[in-house]
């Protein structure tokens, strides 16, 4: 890349935060980010998070990099987000709904066309609230050790039993991006399916976790025999890992390419 096109490309990220900035100071929620702390406390706070979200996904401040089909930007630049990031920081504005990223590009490169019609539409909108239920009191680093259970139903699909714990979000989701045992005689990463999880359905649980703070920002979710559409799982039988390590992948190297380039871009305008 040339001097001249570097400094276009300084030069458009320059207007672009301002454009941001000026987004952010007239729409952003009167609530402060809390250090240390990502869940609402109330309704009340969940409906403006809901209503901030749903106005970023509108500004295409969040979801560029989705398909075009579903809202996406075809001129998708990865720097903008970090500039989105910056000035939300800045700012301590409130970052939208914890979940709803991750569970998002699960569902945009291993769901199923239904999938991605019935939720992405309802994502971008703040319509449905997720969690992610990964973390388990015995598998948290050593997540592949997890040992919630998903056995087949039947016709009807599948019975999830288990326990779940430091889920943010959990008290207020519609829905949970779960991750279960399907298969124990497999090596452990080889049998964990992801599922569509209904928050509502019979069987679970959700125990706000009160920390020392005076918040609850975690929540532990207990599943007990928890039914589970056949069309409820993302991907196929076994391919939980795959789906949950990609969609964590794809955020971090998205952040890790676009933080990268803004700071080649920074160091080359000023001669740094």
């Amino acid at each position: 890349m040339s001097d001249t096109d570097d400094s276009a490309a300084g030069t458009d990220l320059d207007r672009f935060r301002a454009e941001v900035r000026t987004f952010i100071a007239a729409n952003a929620p009167q609530i402060q980010q809390r250090p240390g702390v990502r869940s609402p406390e109330t309704p009340e706070e969940l409906a403006a998070l809901q209503r901030w979200t749903a106005q970023l996904f509108a500004a295409g401040y969040l979801g560029a990099n989705w398909p075009q089909a579903y809202g996406g930007d075809p001129g998708y630049d990865a720097r903008r987000d970090v500039v989105v990031a910056q000035e939300m920081a800045r700012v301590r504005a409130l970052e939208p709904i914890a979940g709803n990223g991750l569970v998002a590009h699960a569902l945009i490169h291993f769901g199923t066309e239904t999938q991605q019609s019935h939720h992405l539409p309802r994502i971008r909108r703040a319509e449905e609230v997720w969690c992610q239920l990964f973390s388990e009191p015995g598998a948290g680093s050593d997540l592949a050790s997890l040992r919630t259970r998903a056995v087949p139903d039947g016709d009807n699909g599948w019975r999830v039993s288990g326990q779940k714990v430091w889920t943010t979000n959990g008290q207020w989701s519609d829905y949970g991006f779960l991750l279960a045992r399907t298969d124990p005689d497999v090596p452990k990463h080889r049998g964990i399916s992801a599922f569509v999880l209904d928050m509502r359905a019979p069987g679970v649980t959700v125990r706000p976790l009160r920390e020392i703070t005076g918040t609850s920002d975690f929540n532990e979710v207990f599943l007990d025999e928890v039914p589970i559409s056949p069309d409820a799982m993302i991907g196929g039988p076994g391919q939980g890992w795959m789906v949950a390590n990609a969609a964590l992948a794809h955020e971090r190297a998205g952040v890790a390419k676009a933080v990268s380039n803004v700071e080649k871009s920074w160091y080359q305008r000023y001669d740094l």
